[in-house]
């Protein structure tokens, strides 16, 4: 399972169909409540705040619930643009995959799997494509070790939604949950 990583696409989708946004504020909470299940925050911290902060101090009490409300259809579709559930275009790279829409019944399934957990799997090569994806402002090159190969690229969401995350996951190195990857000197 991805875990929190998978929160850049549950954030795509999102910001996408505006159900977010970088300002909008959530409660301070230790976790969320859905269908009677607790799902806590890393170590029970208490977060929230805007979904900036939630982003960077990655807060399972704003993204479970914020997946429910995204839905298992835009959620799954905002993945499958990503690249789960299809051929890894990498010889022996294993597929990232999650249930279809259709699979994911309750809504406590649904929050799971916003917050990278249940039945959603990713490889760590697939999570690197997630964040090229971002940095190069929401267009995917698909990734090839074959040297010279020309790798097919294709726009997986707007450059103002990668432009968010983007500043989102500068956040997490830079005051949330992250820290320990700064690198004096450098953007991280």
């Amino acid at each position: 399972p991805p875990g929190s990583t998978f929160k850049i696409i549950t954030t795509t989708a999102a910001l996408e169909d505006k159900l977010t946004s970088t300002r909008k504020r959530y409660p301070v909470e230790t976790a969320a409540t859905i269908d009677g299940t607790r799902l806590e925050n890393a170590n029970g911290e208490s977060c929230g705040g805007t979904f900036r902060e939630s982003f960077a101090h990655s807060c399972n009490s704003v993204f479970a619930p914020l997946g429910v409300r995204v839905g298992a259809k835009r959620l799954v579709d905002a993945a499958e643009r990503y690249g789960w559930n299809a051929k890894p275009s990498v010889d022996g790279e294993m597929p990232s995959t999650m249930p279809p829409a259709s699979e994911i019944k309750t809504p406590i399934e649904l929050g799971s799997s916003a917050i990278g957990q249940g039945k959603v799997l990713a490889t760590p090569f697939r999570m690197a494509s997630v964040a090229q994806t971002i940095a190069e402002g929401g267009v995917m090159t698909e990734p090839s070790l074959k040297a010279g190969a020309a790798s097919p690229k294709r726009r997986v969401t707007s450059r103002a939604v990668a432009r968010n995350i983007r500043a989102y996951m500068l956040d997490v190195v830079g005051y949330g949950t992250g820290t320990a990857a700064a690198i004096p000197g450098a953007q991280v």
